[in-house]
């Protein structure tokens, strides 16, 4: 997201790293390879795992319209939508100026989705973001501390 921020704001660029090199393009590529490596490997090398939990997250108990159900299922939708609009943009097929634009458009729009979201992810990972943090710091948990964040329960 930041090498893109940096190719879609020049003036940013240019304050940020001296000038206006085309080497973030550059980087930005290689960082939506490996983007697409990671994405294309979890589901070669974890298959089940990845199933079972995807399957958890979506399923019973919690209610089928539940907030975190729809997040996720707009996050899965939204880095399909900038992988493959990415795709769209590198290949720069013999398509129409009007479906590269869309592509751009489709790209953006969901990369400001995403970036929008990271605070919604951290606030659904709170408590195993504390947890982690606790245990490797080796600092008990105190209950108290938990409560103040437990959702009440319609």
């Amino acid at each position: 997201m930041a090498s893109g921020l940096l190719i879609s704001y020049p003036e940013m660029r240019g304050r940020l790293v001296g000038g206006y090199g085309s080497q973030i393009l550059d980087v930005h590529l290689w960082f939506g390879w490996a983007y697409l490596a990671v994405v294309l490997l979890i589901p070669l090398l974890a298959p089940t795992a990845l199933a079972r939990d995807v399957r958890q997250r979506l399923g019973p108990p919690d209610p089928a319209l539940s907030w975190k159900k729809i997040y996720l299922v707009c996050t899965l939708l939204a880095a399909t939508l900038v992988t493959a609009s990415g795709l769209l943009l590198w290949l720069e097929l013999r398509a129409s100026s009007a479906v590269q634009e869309a592509a751009l458009q489709v790209h953006l729009g969901v990369t400001w989705y995403l970036l929008a979201s990271i605070p919604m992810h951290l606030v659904l990972a709170r408590r195993k973001i504390v947890a982690r943090t606790r245990e490797i710091l080796g600092i008990d948990r105190p209950d108290e501390f938990f409560e103040m964040f437990d959702e009440e329960e319609p």
